[in-house]
């Protein structure tokens, strides 16, 4: 997927599996994502060649939270 951060990959996570269900719920969604992911890794071009950007570790949403 594109994303300009790792932390705007995990909303656009959550956007991509919410056009699948027209009454789901972003802050529902983005907890199961976030439930269902250890790492997001930032990839980008520089140089001609694809470098580690951005490594960010997913805090699990505690229920009722996120």
């Amino acid at each position: 997927m594109h994303a300009n951060s790792a932390t705007d990959a995990m909303s656009r996570l959550a956007a991509l599996a919410l056009r699948g269900h027209a009454t789901g719920d972003m802050m529902a969604t983005r907890a199961e994502v976030e439930r269902s992911l250890d790492r997001i890794v930032h990839v980008a071009r520089y140089g001609g060649m694809r470098r580690v950007m951005e490594m960010q570790s997913v805090r699990k949403a505690s229920e009722g939270s996120i």
